[in-house]
């Protein structure tokens, strides 16, 4: 099980790291601050509450087990606490504190790549439990802000990206001005988030093209219809949400939300 943080410790129940900067970075941003969370350093956000699904802006949710203003009293706090870490880990280390952001993983990366080796040798020697040489164990995260540190264990559930993205890519239909399946999504993330209470209509559009927002709202688990003037349009659409749910529910044996093209 998770661990949980010792008492009296007011931590932040959920931290969401922020995808790596693109064009869709503000987009990113409102979805995040749509589903609740809030900025608490760059490139990472805040949530109080629980957070069990990924946003569309993050590329990882974590929950905070300790908290310090410095890697010294954070290490300390951590081994006073051993029920907290789990018996075997692996370890990281992310900088968010303005300068260049530490990589999720280590790399020839000079000065800052020495520094995050550093940190780590440092916390491997400190932490309670032992680092995981092979096999699938859990992610501690070092976490480093502008006025703490976080040692966090990472909780994200994995909604196969690589997986729907290469099964949209191997769509029949497509056009030059197709929606880009990235922006599809917080299209539809961005939707449900702003949607009235209680609300299980559909999502319409109005414009379906190839089928983009309707197949995002599919992997969101959201119904959705979809319209188009072009006749080509509207079987494009079909015949691509036709492969791609085939694709899908082989490799899985599970759906999502219906959609259609009409």
């Amino acid at each position: 099980s998770a661990p949980r943080p010792a008492a009296g410790m007011r931590l932040p129940s959920t931290l969401a790291v922020a995808s790596e900067p693109s064009r869709f970075t503000p987009l990113e941003s409102w979805d995040l601050e749509s589903g609740g969370f809030r900025p608490l350093a760059p490139g990472l956000w805040l949530l109080r509450g629980e957070r069990s699904h990924l946003p569309e802006g993050a590329c990882r949710l974590l929950r905070p087990v300790a908290r310090a203003a410095s890697l010294e009293r954070l290490l300390r706090s951590a081994a006073s606490s051993s029920q907290q870490i789990p018996a075997r880990w692996r370890l990281r280390f992310l900088a968010r504190d303005g300068g260049r952001a530490a990589p999720l993983a280590g790399g020839p990366r000079s000065e800052m790549a020495a520094e995050a080796s550093d940190i780590l040798c440092t916390a491997a020697r400190a932490l309670p439990g032992e680092p995981a040489l092979q096999g699938p164990s859990p992610l501690l995260l070092l976490v480093r802000t502008p006025r703490l540190w976080y040692l966090a264990l990472d909780v994200t559930v994995s909604r196969q990206r690589s997986e729907a993205e290469e099964a949209w890519r191997l769509r029949p239909y497509s056009f030059c001005s197709a929606t880009d399946l990235r922006l599809a999504r917080l299209a539809v993330s961005l939707a449900a988030a702003h949607r009235a209470a209680g609300d299980n209509g559909a999502l319409l559009d109005p414009c379906c093209g190839s089928g983009g927002i309707l197949f995002a709202a599919r992997l969101a688990g959201l119904r959705a219809v979809g319209l188009d003037r072009n006749p080509t349009a509207v079987e494009g659409a079909t015949a691509n949400m036709a492969a791609v749910d085939a694709l899908l529910d082989g490799s899985n044996g599970s759906g999502g939300g219906g959609g259609g093209c009409g």
